[in-house]
């Protein structure tokens, strides 16, 4: 699939209100690669915002982004691997609000190294793998 395609499509794509996803070409740095990049609505996740979490995050949402090397694939290929890419998001997202109380840790935390920890052990996954996927996200 070429570059100029891929992006077409992805701009054709709706998910969640208040999602926002676009591609980018990326080829300059990786051969044949676009960037798509999320920006979608979320909350404070903070201990001290448990358990109602009512402070948006500002000014547009939580920002996560991918690179993904296109090769000979079809649209169907490309539609996989955004919701991949979602279900990656959305699966960050709960393991940053799953608490357990009176104390509201969170065991999964994926900006926390315990959490990130725990959840490659019972996920089975190298905890390389699962800290580089985490690192992925972030307002910076």
């Amino acid at each position: 699939m070429d570059i100029t395609t891929a992006i077409t499509l992805i701009e054709q794509i709706t998910y969640k209100p208040g999602w926002i996803i676009t591609a980018k070409d990326n080829s300059k740095r990786f051969e044949g690669s676009i960037c798509v990049d999320f920006v979608y609505p979320a909350t404070n996740s903070d201990r001290a915002e448990a358990p109602d979490y009512s402070t948006p995050i500002p000014p547009n949402g939580a920002r996560a982004s991918f690179a993904l090397m296109l090769g000979d694939h079809d649209a169907m290929w490309l539609y996989h691997a955004i919701t991949t890419f979602i279900m990656t998001i959305e699966e960050h997202e709960m393991r940053e609000f799953f608490r357990i109380s009176p104390t509201y840790w969170a065991p999964f935390h994926p900006h926390n190294y315990g959490g990130i920890g725990h959840w490659a052990s019972v996920r089975g996954e190298p905890e390389h793998i699962v800290r580089y996927r985490d690192m992925t996200f972030g307002l910076a």
